[in-house]
């Protein structure tokens, strides 16, 4: 994953002269992840977990759920800790899924976003001095290791109800999204989180947030015209069979509910020859925190399968049914359930598995899963489903190898113009070397300005 970001600047009264027309090696770099003086290298991908008690957190012993439990039910603290990281990633282009948490020692050397061992925001609880309820590490400040976006609760804070945690971690949460302190009493940024009436972002805090962090968008299904109906249903696409697909492996997709109304539909066509059970299986957990429905029907319409979360946040759902080939095909429709309330918006995978051919291990499912390839063919993504394939979908064939066949990206639509671009590729061979170039925005007279290059494995 390869991510360009150009900060954002509101005043561009006067604007830099000529710019020069030749390339310029600015600096070269070999690095693992690179995030200060940056946001999320993708905020619509992150993770977030409760780290458990005894992780070592700079000598201390995290006692995160020795504390909250005191305070309620596991599932209630919990529940309000979502409902103030959902509060920060509904209005924008941010998805927080919940991921288990491994328990290594806070700020390990690792990846800043996307490391398998817990999530990219981790939450634990340590003693912090009198005057401080919590903190955060930003991820606009350059730091080592994986600190970047964890919050830290003061294990010898005395929380009076939860609505005092929430307005806390609301406060906390926005930090670790890049916010800085607000000078409005009515925002929950402000330097005393809990005041009256700072419960949720204000208008401003979000246009800032926006900015930070991109618009939420429709998924790509819906790039030319929305899948609302069941005549604009996304086809979940295979291989014929002379490709030697024959139901080996899962099949994929991937969407959002956008807003609390959106309507995803999708149908399967029939694959030739199979009969046997067949599970659609819609994930949420390690995405978002939204709360979903799925129903599967017929192709008359007919209702097959209905499976609902029931307000639950970030919670898997699946519906499995008796195919007959004569069925020519179905139909899934994904929305947010009737109880979704907070958790009303989110991206999710819809996985579709012919069980009786299926090859791949749930391990291995998920594993593909968390990379999030939502722009491969079923015929691309059946090497990593399966193993001992080298993938090809990464090779350019050597296309820009050089500075004058520099592949030319086009800034994301989320955010304002030039000011990000996102490339996925890979290194074929030894002798491979790509070269991107990108327009940068105009800067005003005065302004340093500054890119953030983020590579990462995946």
């Amino acid at each position: 994953m390869l991510s360009f970001l150009l900060p954002n600047r509101q005043s561009r009264r006067s604007r830099i002269g000529k710019r020069n027309r030749f390339a310029e090696v600015l600096e070269s770099r070999t690095l693992l992840s690179a995030s200060g003086g940056t946001n999320w290298h993708d905020p619509s991908a992150l993770t977030v977990s409760f780290a458990p008690d005894g992780t070592n957190v700079l000598g201390r012993e995290s006692q995160l759920f020795a504390q909250l439990d005191q305070l309620a039910s596991r599932q209630e603290w919990q529940q309000v800790a979502f409902r103030a990281l959902q509060a920060w990633a509904a209005p924008a282009d941010i998805n927080i899924g919940v991921v288990a948490d491994g328990g290594q020692e806070f700020g390990i050397p690792g990846a800043t976003q996307g490391d398998l061992r817990f999530g990219d925001i981790r939450i634990g609880s340590i003693p912090l001095a009198s005057d401080v309820a919590a903190l955060s590490i930003s991820n606009n400040v350059a730091m080592s290791g994986t600190w970047i976006g964890d919050i830290l609760i003061n294990s010898n804070a005395d929380f009076q109800s939860l609505d005092q945690f929430y307005a806390v971690m609301l406060h906390e949460v926005g930090h670790a999204l890049g916010m800085e302190h607000s000078d409005d009493p009515s925002s929950p940024m402000y330097e005393s989180p809990g005041a009256a009436n700072a419960m949720q972002p204000t208008a401003g805090d979000i246009a800032i947030l926006r900015r930070l962090n991109g618009n939420r968008l429709p998924d790509a299904n819906e790039s030319s015209r929305a899948n609302d109906t069941l005549k604009r249903a996304t086809r979940i696409r295979y291989s014929n069979t002379s490709s030697g697909y024959e139901g080996q492996t899962p099949l994929l997709s991937y969407g959002d509910v956008t807003t609390s109304n959106d309507v995803d539909y999708f149908f399967l066509p029939t694959l030739s020859g199979y009969a046997g059970s067949l599970t659609f299986s819609l994930r949420v957990g390690g995405f978002s925190l939204l709360s979903a429905r799925m129903t599967v029907l017929d192709e008359n319409g007919k209702v097959l399968g209905v499976a609902s979360t029931n307000g639950e946040a970030g919670a898997d759902t699946e519906i499995t049914i008796q195919h007959r080939d004569r069925d020519s095909m179905y139909l899934v429709r994904v929305e947010s359930d009737a109880r979704a309330g907070d958790f009303a918006i989110g991206s999710y995978a819809l996985v579709t598995t012919f069980d009786a051919r299926n090859q791949v291990s749930p391990e291995t499912l998920q594993e593909v899963l968390r990379l999030r390839y939502d722009f491969l063919r079923e015929e691309e993504s059946r090497p990593l489903l399966l193993g001992g394939q080298e993938p090809s979908f990464f090779d350019d064939l050597h296309l820009n190898d050089t500075l004058a066949s520099a592949t030319l990206l086009k800034s994301l639509s989320g955010f304002d113009e030039f000011q990000e671009y996102e490339a996925t590729a890979g290194i074929a061979d030894l002798n491979d070397v790509d070269f991107y170039q990108i327009k940068s925005p105009d800067f005003a007279a005065g302004d340093p300005g500054i890119m953030t290059v983020t590579v990462q494995a995946t």
